[in-house]
């Protein structure tokens, strides 16, 4: 088994070794991204990490408003055209 001795990106470091790493689904690049960090651990404070069904199962947070949705979506949206694909 490999033992990471870094964070997971799209390289990894094991044993003083640095490797490509396509076992993640960083697809975005923000999984070390600091203010992504932050606004996780915020939420994870204050919600908790006990969604693991569907809404319909497990009931509607207030972190599933149609509003906060669509704020998230065009925040990523606007990511994508100046970092992803859009991005000529």
């Amino acid at each position: 088994m490999l033992i990471l001795d870094s964070e997971t990106g799209n390289y990894v470091v094991s044993e003083g070794k640095r490797y490509s790493y396509f076992a993640g689904n960083n697809y975005l690049g923000l999984s070390n991204n600091q203010l992504v960090k932050e606004a996780s651990i915020g939420a994870i404070q204050k919600y908790g990490l006990n969604f693991s069904a569907s809404r319909q199962t497990t009931g509607t947070s207030v972190n599933h408003t149609g509003e906060q949705i669509s704020e998230l979506l065009d925040v990523l949206k606007k990511w994508r055209k100046k970092y992803g694909t859009d991005n000529k």
